[in-house]
Order: structure tokens, then C-alpha cells, then sequence
């Protein structure tokens, strides 16, 4: 991999979009793209939770509740999965984050109206505070999204020499599910990917944490973290989904990140309650939210007739035939200074240039990244690179290597991008894949 300005979590995904470095976790439930039937009401008593969490230490037992109807006309049934989530990291170096504030720990309450199509999570933290979610229409492209409250500090990490932060852990994103096949459509599963996808079958029969009989799924990544201008850092990244097949639902996942000099991080989040059951439609209201917006669903090219396999998203589902990946720290004239070196080197005209600025580039790391919440957690409008995607006008002719090489000597390019350079999947258990950048 080479040299890049700042490092999260993982992944083929993650290095496209933060200059990191190999795999982020998918945090998905099952391969099935058929509609899960409805169930009734599965409390989960956890058997050793010590969780700090919503200000409780100790056991946690989630024992039965009513499911009565409420008064009222207005009512909807939703599937309700409560979560406990808690990441914690192990740190080897000099400087580590000045956040003694983080919390580690959070509980998980995801309401799914999939008739109405829209979803809420509200995440509870430790002193009680709360931040909600709602979105409308898909719970990855969706036509509104809402949200309430704050989201409390969670990165866990080191300070690099320029004071730049090295962040190994961040807990959970805003919208959270395990299971998110049961949450999308036969139309937008060719853009998620789940445990099947990314992980290998390790354990036919094994049991989750709470003793529940289940698959133990598993992806194992060794490369190299690159974050400012350090050496590369040797890393290894372990993901562990205990999938019940019974239910088609992932009970838990666990996502360990181990850095050379830096530390390690793991991240758990555990299924405590399943269920079916009837809120009042004021579940969804967004009275007091405010509006985010819509993230619009791409489009993807047409396999080619002769293909079987399941296309997973990439940066270049758009035609690109290169990506110039642009220092997140870029000023505007040295964006125009790029935009302008690269239209006079006559690889692409005027019209087979994009630029995606920070805000664009968030939302293609929102498709692109929509079943790894926990990579996604790590970005934002500061931190992302920002991205030129080039379309020559004759690709039988384009050069990939020649323009690759010319265009990383342009100031505050950071890498360049092909579509031949996409990471492999892992093949069998206990491989491992380092992913490169060309």
C-alpha cells in the first residue's frame, strides 16, 4: 500500500475511501434475499453480560414484556432487536487519544416498519443520554433520514506526530442492525455485503456468547496501516459473525484491530431481545428531528450475460476507468491546481472529468460502505478524501500505468486508483489478504 495521510478502521472499502488500509467488518445477518417471515416476540437472556451500560453494571437478563396493543388509532407492527454494544482498545503508544470521555459502551434499540419502509435506532449511553435515528423510504439509500440528539464520543486510539488521530476503534454507526438482509430489497442487495460475502464458514456448528447454537463465520485480514507519514504499520484484522440460520439473523459480532506500535481495539456487538411487536405510529414521528436529507440509490453497470457472480459495490460501478485520490486536507486552489494539471496532460477532456468535494464523497462511502456501519462510523466531511474520477473517451487505448504514474507526482494526490487494483475476497479459513493500492 502506499503512503497515505490518515488511517481508520479497514478494509478494500476503507482504503478507497480514507487512504487506510485492508477490510472493514460487515455487520450483516444472512445471504437469503427472501422475506423473512414474522415472528413472534424471542427474549434473549444474556448469561455473563458485565456491560456498563444505560448506567447498570453487572448481569443483564432481558426477561418477557407485554405486547398489548396500544389505545389509539394509530399503530404499526415493527421488528424490534435490542443490541449491546462495547469496544475497548489495548494501547502501546506514547500518546493516546485525549478522550477519557469515550464511552465503551452502548445499548441498541433498532424498530423496523418494513411494510412502511422506514426504521429507527435509538442509541442509550451510559449517563442516559440518547441519539436517534429515523430514516424513510430504505435503510441504506433512503429517501429522508433524521436524526436527534448528540453522538456521544467513542474513537479510541493514538495521536500521531502532527496531532492527527489514529483511531482503532469508534463503536457503532447511527443506523444499526446485524441482520441487514432482512431490511433491504432483491434490488438493493447487489450493493451490500454481508458475512457470506465477506467471511468463510469456520465452525458449522458453534455457539455465540450466550450460548445460543449457531454458524461461526469469520474474515481474517493482515496488511498494512498507513496513517500520516509514518512507516506503513503492519496490522491484522479479525471479524467473527455467529450467525442462527434457524432465524436467518446474525446473534453476534465481534471485529478485533491490531496495529504494530499502536495497540489493539475490539468492538462486540451482542443480540439481547428479538421481536415482533405493535407501537404507536408516533414511533416514527421526526417532530423535532433534524432533516439530513436523501442519499439516492447508483446505478449499477449490467453484468455481462456470462456472469454468475453477485456484483458487490465498488467506487468505479460509475465507468471510471481511474480514481485520483485527492489529501483530505487539500485547499481549493490546490484542487483546482489538480483539476487543471490533469485536463492539460490530455488523459481526459473536459467532459470525462468529476470531482466529488468531501460532502459527495461521504455519500459514495455511504453506498459503498452501507452494510459496514462500524467503517462508516469513522468518516466524515474532515477526514475523507475527496476524489477526481476520470472517463477517457477511448478506454481500448487508455494507458492505466502511464497516467497512474504521471498523476501521483501532482501535489496533494495521495494515490490513483484502478478498477484492476479491487482487493480479493477471502478464499478459505485462515487466509489472509494484504490489499494493495496497484
Amino acid at each position: 500500500m502506499r503512503h497515505q495521510d490518515w488511517s481508520p478502521q479497514v478494509a478494500r472499502a476503507m482504503h478507497e475511501f480514507s487512504q487506510a488500509a485492508p477490510l472493514p467488518p460487515a455487520l450483516d445477518g444472512s445471504d437469503s434475499t427472501s422475506t423473512r417471515p414474522q415472528r413472534g416476540r424471542r427474549p434473549v437472556a444474556l448469561i455473563a453480560a458485565t456491560l456498563a451500560v444505560a448506567g447498570v453494571v453487572g448481569t443483564v437478563a432481558v426477561l418477557s414484556r407485554e405486547t398489548t396493543t396500544p389505545s389509539g388509532p394509530a399503530t404499526v407492527e415493527v421488528h424490534h432487536s435490542q443490541y449491546l454494544a462495547s469496544w475497548d482498545a489495548q494501547l502501546d503508544c506514547a500518546t493516546p487519544l485525549d478522550n477519557g470521555s469515550a464511552v465503551r459502551s452502548v445499548v441498541i434499540d433498532t424498530w423496523s416498519d418494513r411494510s412502511g419502509r422506514r426504521w429507527r435506532t435509538t442509541m442509550t449511553y451510559p449517563d442516559g443520554t440518547t441519539h436517534d435515528v429515523i430514516l424513510e423510504g430504505s435503510a441504506v439509500y433512503p429517501t429522508a433520514q433524521y436524526v436527534r440528539g448528540v453522538q456521544t464520543e467513542s474513537a479510541l486510539g493514538c495521536v500521531g506526530p502532527a496531532g492527527e488521530p489514529y483511531i482503532l476503534a469508534a463503536g457503532p454507526g447511527p443506523f444499526f442492525t446485524l441482520s441487514m438482509t432482512a431490511e433491504i430489497t432483491d434490488v438493493e442487495r447487489p450493493f451490500i455485503r454481508i458475512y457470506s460475502d465477506s467471511g468463510v464458514l469456520v465452525e458449522p456448528v458453534a455457539t455465540d456468547s450466550q450460548g445460543r447454537s449457531t454458524e461461526l463465520w469469520e474474515q481474517q485480514t493482515s496488511g498494512y496501516a498507513a496513517y500520516g507519514n509514518s512507516v506503513d504499520l503492519p496490522l491484522t484484522q479479525v471479524t467473527r459473525w455467529w450467525v442462527d440460520t434457524d432465524e436467518s439473523t446474525v446473534t453476534e459480532h465481534t471485529f478485533s484491530n491490531t496495529v504494530a506500535t499502536l495497540g489493539s481495539a475490539t468492538q462486540t456487538e451482542t443480540l439481547v431481545l428479538d421481536e415482533t411487536i405493535v407501537v404507536s405510529d408516533d414511533m416514527f414521528s421526526t417532530v423535532g428531528y433534524e432533516n439530513l436529507g436523501s442519499t439516492a440509490q447508483p446505478n449499477m453497470a449490467e453484468p455481462s450475460a456470462e456472469s454468475t457472480v453477485l456484483a458487490m459495490p465498488t467506487l468505479f460501478d460509475s465507468g471510471a476507468a481511474l480514481i485520483v485520490w485527492v489529501n483530505s486536507q487539500a485547499i481549493p486552489e490546490q484542487i483546482e491546481l489538480i483539476r487543471s494539471a490533469i485536463l492539460q496532460s490530455g488523459v481526459v477532456n473536459s467532459d470525462g472529468i468529476q470531482y466529488l468535494d468531501a460532502s459527495a464523497s461521504l455519500t459514495e462511502a455511504r453506498r459503498v460502505l452501507a452494510g459496514d456501519p462500524g467503517g462508516l462510523s469513522l468518516l466524515n466531511e474532515t477526514n475523507i478524501s475527496t476524489m477526481f474520477l476520470l472517463f477517457p473517451a477511448d478506454v481500448s487505448t487508455f494507458d492505466t500505468e502511464f497516467w497512474r504514474t504521471e498523476l501521483l507526482a501532482l501535489p496533494m494526490v495521495v494515490d490513483v486508483y484502478a478498477p484492476t487494483d479491487e482487493a480479493p475476497y477471502l478464499s478459505s479459513p485462515g487466509s489472509s489478504t494484504q490489499t494493495t493500492a496497484g
